[in-house]
């Protein structure tokens, strides 16, 4: 089996908000309460209609976290992701249809990873007749694995299909979680055997595919809008912004730095810290409780630890601060809180 394309298995610090705002249109029909989906982001509902604005990677994941909370739609990720036309992927859409074969639009995809809305490095394998396209997860995914991943795949078979013009060949799709309830709606979107409970998440394709013309291939239109994706990749990847560097050096080490700690670890001085936070719209203090937030949260979806313990994990001598903390950020108790996620969990068993 021969390795063909590898994405670059980063993910960036932060991305357009393009698929939030997609996402949220495709939610107004649903009549879900819009409003519960912005809590313990600094979005505004404004935000959503600015093409420029672009948001933190762990805010777009307690925005996604919200949604999946908020819509108790089970099968929302499949609804979502084969609504993901070639359109709504901007320049490199538009740079991945005017591409000879899929084997280059593929490529693009692969180098500008930061572009899409993608949470999985991707690896590509051809052996006789079939490529092998495996997703790995960049980061622990944890209660929202089944979300990204329908939303993903199923948009990988809209993506593909809308570049062909006519629908992607698949074999099988091999899935690492369990079969969720609604397994019509899978049949319905792949059109073809699909495995669960496997070690891997593997899509196996028509190798004909690969070097297929594509209808609408354009050399010269499509270098322009390469050039286009190239640009907003080496703006995302361009220097971090302080908050960045801050919250990175929060993930590596943990919690426990003081603001004056953290300044002497930059070289800099509280003073300065503090000042450039400000110019930057954020405290050391929010950021340190954005960072305490998540850990709560993980702590109590994939955990069986008791609220007072985790309130001890967190920092907290006193659980009554954690609970007065938690309703700030969510409106909802940490108790309640668990609850909703075990019983959106279970109804995919």
């Amino acid at each position: 089996m021969d390795l063909i394309l590898k994405s670059n298995g980063k993910l960036p610090y932060r991305r357009s908000i393009n698929s939030i705002s997609h996402t949220i249109e495709i939610l107004k029909s649903h009549k879900i309460p819009l409003k519960r989906i912005f809590e313990g982001t600094k979005l505004l509902p404004n935000d959503l209609s600015n093409p420029e604005k672009y948001i933190q990677t762990e805010e777009e994941l307690q925005l996604l976290r919200n949604i999946q909370r908020v819509a108790q739609i089970p099968e929302l990720g499949l609804l979502l992701g084969k609504e993901y036309h070639i359109g709504l992927m901007g320049d490199l859409g538009m740079a991945a249809m005017l591409s000879n074969t899929l084997y280059e639009a593929l490529k693009l995809l692969f180098k500008y990873t930061e572009l899409t809305l993608t949470f999985f490095e991707y690896e590509l394998f051809v052996k006789g007749g079939y490529l092998y396209l495996n997703a790995k997860e960049l980061l622990d995914l944890s209660d929202l694995r089944i979300f990204l991943c329908e939303r993903e795949f199923s948009s990988i078979i809209r993506f593909c299909s809308d570049i062909l013009g006519t629908p992607l060949k698949i074999k099988l799709v091999s899935l690492t979680y369990e079969k969720p309830k609604y397994i019509n709606l899978y049949k319905e979107i792949f059109n073809c055997p699909v495995e669960f409970g496997k070690q891997r998440n593997q899509f196996v394709i028509d190798a004909n595919h690969l070097h297929q013309h594509l209808p609408k291939a354009n050399g010269l239109l499509q270098k322009k809008y390469a050039a286009e994706c190239n640009e907003k990749y080496n703006y995302l990847r361009s220097e971090k912004s302080l908050y960045e560097k801050v919250n990175e050096r929060f993930r590596i080490n943990g919690i426990e730095n003081t603001m004056e700690e953290m300044a002497k670890k930059m070289k800099i001085s509280t003073r300065t810290l503090r000042r450039r936070l400000k110019n930057e719209g954020i405290t050391y203090k929010h950021i340190a409780n954005d960072i305490i937030k998540n850990k709560a949260f993980r702590l109590l979806e994939s955990t069986n630890l008791s609220i007072e313990k985790i309130s001890e994990k967190l920092g907290y001598s006193d659980p009554a601060n954690f609970y007065h903390a938690f309703k700030n950020w969510t409106g909802t108790t940490p108790r309640k809180f668990r609850e909703d996620f075990r019983n959106h969990e279970n109804s995919f068993l």
